[in-house]
């Protein structure tokens, strides 16, 4: 067995600090999110992407392929990593042709969704009660590079603003 020690000293010296961009602005932002010391990759959100440039889930609409442009074009400018999530090897070669490094292949929400429906049916079936759950929030808790502070990352609240402010905060805690 690894010596919990060791293994701990070596993990903490292989982590990567991965912001995810899932709105407008944050593309807005999204050299300045670049250019800070300690970020490894940015990872596009494209579903949450797609809604705060109010064209939910078209992937290949001009606005959110510009988008992805702006991404690719900081993070090679930086020196970073960037990357999202695929549905498709289409999908997923034209990510790798904008220079994306890290891919991944569906999303937490089609699992849940596709895994979910066989067993709803089965307790249905059988007259079980139902426990229904949210797949998606409006209200996300963004955790700085510290984890020590929550900013709420809300429509309702000022994004812009909470997008600078952990910014400044990923700065001071590097």
């Amino acid at each position: 067995m690894a010596d919990p020690i060791e293994n701990l000293t070596h993990a903490n010296e292989e982590t990567f600090l991965l912001l995810q961009i899932e709105d407008k602005e944050a593309i807005d932002e999204v050299d300045e999110i670049a250019a800070v010391e300690g970020v490894d990759l940015l990872f596009v959100g494209p579903g949450d992407l797609t809604i705060s440039y109010g064209v939910p889930m078209q992937m290949d609409h001009p606005d959110v392929q510009r988008a992805y442009d702006r991404v690719a074009n900081a993070a090679a400018k930086h020196g970073k990593w960037w990357g999202t999530t695929s549905a498709t090897p289409e999908a997923a070669q034209k990510v790798l042709d904008r220079g994306g490094r890290m891919i991944t292949c569906g999303g937490d929400h089609p699992y849940l969704l596709n895994d979910s429906r066989p067993r709803r049916g089965i307790l249905k079936a059988r007259r079980l009660p139902l426990m229904s759950f949210a797949l998606y929030s409006d209200t996300r808790p963004l955790a700085n590079a510290r984890g020590s502070e929550r900013i709420n990352a809300s429509p309702s609240r000022d994004r812009q603003g909470a997008v600078r402010r952990a910014v400044t905060r990923l700065r001071e805690a590097h």
